[in-house]
């Protein structure tokens, strides 16, 4: 019976001897403590006895009923113990098998993402190129201006686009965007726009010419239309460069103010009094403003935010300190 703790034998018995009956008990209840009880053993007999895992031996007679008492109650602890060690044995093997079999699924899992993680990199870096070649590869030539352009994405594709595309012999328009956030949602947006623009030309311009004001609000309700409560954070400055006077007509919708480089000074510095930073695209304000350049302006550059956060944590100053993006 394995619930047994505790086996006491004589040696010597009729029909069987007490090492028979221990060696039998051993493969039936290996962890039940066993008393071995003689009166005259010899020296093999103990020797037998101790590599069977007797636990104790007692002498007969037994006139001392106390230690008999004390060696059942030992053998018993003893009992209990190894009982306990079994069980923790058995549930620590569950334990790592569970705990294998559970490796096994993640080293499967991992290598299941880092396939996937290698061909979302090779599609993220076939996104990158698509986008910079939607990008303007080349910038058209004015005469008496120049336009400089640089896109560098904080991760491989993002919500940033620019275009300058001429009107007219005499006309060049400039936009520069950011959609919120980063990755392929947002770049996908960033190419809706800057691809809606030609159709918010063709939609807008009137006899004055194009509206950087009226291209923004036709922009406005085509996003919206097609993204409706979904439509993510957007700003947009654009702007009609005339040529032949130097006039630029801005519109702003949220974004970053434009940089404006002092002929004579030098200096670099924001347009901020004649922008305010605005809600989001869906209900934007518009400002309308107009510049001469060529007179006092030596160049006009449009920027956005994060450059200047860049530049102020790793450098310590702002854009105006150092004028890198321009387009004109």
């Amino acid at each position: 019976d394995p619930d047994f703790d505790v086996l006491m034998t004589d040696l010597k018995m009729p029909e069987m001897s007490g090492l028979t009956l221990i060696e039998c008990a051993n493969a039936l209840v290996p962890e039940m403590a066993k008393i071995l009880v003689t009166g005259f053993g010899t020296r093999e007999d103990a020797v037998a006895a101790l590599r069977l895992g007797v636990h104790d031996f007692i002498s007969k007679p037994i006139d001392d009923h106390q230690r008999l008492t004390g060696a059942v109650l030992r053998a018993a602890e003893v009992t209990r113990l190894r009982r306990e060690n079994t069980r923790q044995r058995q549930a620590l093997e569950q334990k790592t098998e569970e705990l294998e079999a559970t490796v096994r699924e993640l080293r499967h899992a991992n290598r299941v993402i880092r396939r996937h993680t290698r061909q979302l990199e090779r599609d993220l870096a076939t996104a990158a190129r698509i986008q910079r070649h939607l990008l303007p590869q080349t910038l058209p030539p004015a005469p008496g201006f120049t336009f400089a352009a640089r896109f560098l994405p904080s991760e491989r594709v993002s919500g940033d686009f620019y275009q300058v595309t001429p009107l007219d012999p005499g006309h060049v328009l400039l936009a520069v965007a950011d959609v919120a956030g980063h990755g392929v949602p947002a770049a996908m947006l960033s190419v809706l726009l800057s691809q809606s623009i030609e159709s918010a030309l063709a939609e807008t311009l009137s006899a004055e010419g194009a509206s950087p004001a009226a291209i923004l609000e036709w922009l406005n309700r085509d996003i919206n239309v097609r993204h409706n409560e979904q439509t993510p954070f957007v700003t947009m400055l654009c702007g009609v460069l005339d040529l032949g006077s130097g006039w630029v007509t801005l519109a702003c919708a949220g974004h970053d103010a434009p940089l404006l480089q002092r002929r004579i000074s030098g200096r670099v510095e924001p347009i901020d009094d004649l922008f305010i930073h605005l809600d989001i695209i869906l209900h934007f304000r518009k400002r309308v403003e107009h510049l001469i350049l060529g007179e006092e302006a030596a160049a006009l550059g449009f920027v956005k935010q994060s450059v200047n956060d860049f530049l102020r944590r790793r450098c310590g100053f702002l854009i105006r300190d150092l004028f890198c993006l321009r387009f004109l």
